[in-house]
C-alpha cells in the first residue's frame, strides 16, 4: 500500500474545513450576484441586526414583540467569519423572527431599514443552498464516533446534492457551481488517498 503523506493526513483531518471552503466560495458567488465584493450580515440581512441591538430599549422592544405573541424571545444572530455555518444560522434565525423584524421596522425611526419582499424571498433560497455544506459538516464533526470512513461517500453525496439543486434553481447555477468547483478541486487530491479506502473496508469488515 502506498505511504500516506503528511499532506494526506492533513486533508483527512480537515474535511469539515474543506466543506467550509466550499461554503465560502458560495458566499463569494452570492456577493458577486448581488454586485458586492463580499457578503456580510449587512448584505444578507441588511442593517437590521445591529440596528435592533443598537440600544437596550430597542432590544427590549424586540423581545416584547415576541413575548406578546406567546413565545420565548430570541436575539438575531451575527455572522462570524471564523465560525462554520454562522451565515446559515444567521439567515435561519432572521427568517424565524421575520414577523417581529417586520413589526419592528414599521416603527417610525426604523422605517428606512424596511426589507422589500423580494429580499425576503431570496433568503430561503440561500438557506437551502447553504444547508448542504452545513449538513455535511455536522455529519463529519463527531467527537466520539469515527467518521473517516464516511468522508468519501458524503463528499460525493454533497456534490450530487448541489448538482441536483441546479435543476430546481437554474437561476442560481453560478452560485452553486462555485461550491461544487471548490469541492472537486479537493476531490482530485483526496479520492485516491489510501486512508479513506482502508477506513471504509475496516467498517465493512467490522459490520
Amino acid at each position: 500500500m502506498p505511504a500516506v503523506s503528511a499532506y494526506d493526513y492533513t486533508i483527512s483531518s480537515c474535511f469539515p474545513h474543506i466543506t467550509n471552503l466550499a461554503c465560502q466560495a458560495v458566499l463569494c458567488a452570492i456577493g458577486t450576484d448581488l454586485g458586492l465584493a463580499a457578503v456580510t450580515e449587512t448584505e444578507l440581512t441588511p442593517e437590521v441586526e445591529p440596528v435592533i441591538r443598537a440600544s437596550s430599549l430597542r432590544r427590549q422592544r424586540f423581545q416584547d414583540l415576541q413575548r406578546a405573541a406567546g413565545r420565548d424571545p430570541l436575539e438575531l444572530l451575527r455572522d462570524v467569519e471564523t465560525r462554520w455555518s454562522s451565515t446559515l444560522l444567521m439567515i435561519e434565525r432572521f427568517l424565524e423572527l421575520k414577523p417581529y423584524v417586520i413589526q419592528m421596522l414599521r416603527e417610525r425611526d426604523l422605517e428606512k431599514y424596511a426589507i422589500h419582499e423580494h429580499e425576503w424571498e431570496v433568503l430561503p433560497i440561500y438557506k437551502r443552498i447553504l444547508r448542504v455544506p452545513h449538513s455535511f459538516q455536522q455529519a463529519l464533526s463527531g467527537e466520539k464516533t469515527p467518521t473517516l470512513h464516511d468522508s468519501l461517500p458524503l463528499f460525493h453525496t454533497m456534490i450530487t446534492a448541489w448538482t441536483a439543486m441546479k435543476v430546481s434553481l437554474p437561476q442560481y447555477t453560478d452560485i452553486i457551481d462555485a461550491g461544487i468547483s471548490k469541492l472537486k478541486e479537493y476531490w482530485q487530491r483526496i479520492h485516491t488517498v489510501p486512508a479513506y479506502t482502508l477506513a471504509m473496508r475496516t467498517l465493512i469488515f467490522r459490520s
